[in-house]
């Protein structure tokens, strides 16, 4: 579900922005999450978690290779060889035209 990594990801954003917490969701935005999407909250925290480790994948790697999981889906994920971490495809796009232009 990305749209739910989005959403959680742009809540702790809000959350960090007015002022840095643990870096979890806390109180009743986990319990509104839950109630418009119908995951439980350790769903909803777990899913978080792996955001959370993908980032620190991405964030550690010195030069990412993104190569397609399956290149004749039209929105797959795309994987770091490197890192193991995943981008959309859109993200990998522009990370690669940045390396081409220097």
């Amino acid at each position: 579900m990305p749209w739910l990594a989005w959403v959680l990801r742009r809540a702790s954003g809000f959350r960090a922005h007015i002022g840095r917490c643990a870096g979890w969701i806390v109180g009743d935005s986990l319990d509104t999450l839950s109630a418009a999407t119908g995951l439980s909250r350790a769903t909803m925290l777990d899913i978080w978690g792996e955001v959370q480790a993908n980032g620190a994948k991405l964030a550690s790697c010195p030069r990412h290779d993104f190569q397609s999981e399956d290149p004749g889906r039209l929105g797959a994920k795309w994987r770091c060889a490197a890192c193991g971490g995943h981008v959309s495809a859109n993200q990998a796009h522009w990370y690669n035209t940045g390396r081409r232009h220097g």
